[in-house]
């Protein structure tokens, strides 16, 4: 019983880090071009993307989804919008801070 239970909470840590590992870093997104990026994170869960990289930058007023800051430069940034239904993601924008 103890070996049972001690496999099954093994295997439900590494079904929890498989999900942040196929999750690709903050840097190597904005490495990225739009298209790429898309590929990349369509249909990912917010929660995974929150437990890859972090708590957002910023949110977006009026619309659902969050906002990163590249860890490079502040100015850069990337919009990850949500399905309202699902949590996952429909749409990523690449933009700029206005100075």
């Amino acid at each position: 019983m103890k070996r049972s239970l001690c496999a099954i909470a093994l295997l439900m840590v590494l079904l929890i880090q498989s999900g942040c590992a196929s999750v690709p870093s903050l840097e190597k997104i904005f490495q990225m071009d739009q298209q790429t990026a898309d590929k990349k994170l369509l249909n990912m869960r917010k929660e995974d993307l929150r437990n890859a990289w972090g708590e957002p930058s910023s949110f977006f007023s009026g619309l659902y989804g969050d906002i990163y800051a590249d860890p490079d430069d502040k100015d850069k940034l990337i919009g990850n919008y949500y399905d309202l239904d699902s949590d996952k993601v429909m749409r990523i924008v690449f933009f700029h801070r206005q100075k």
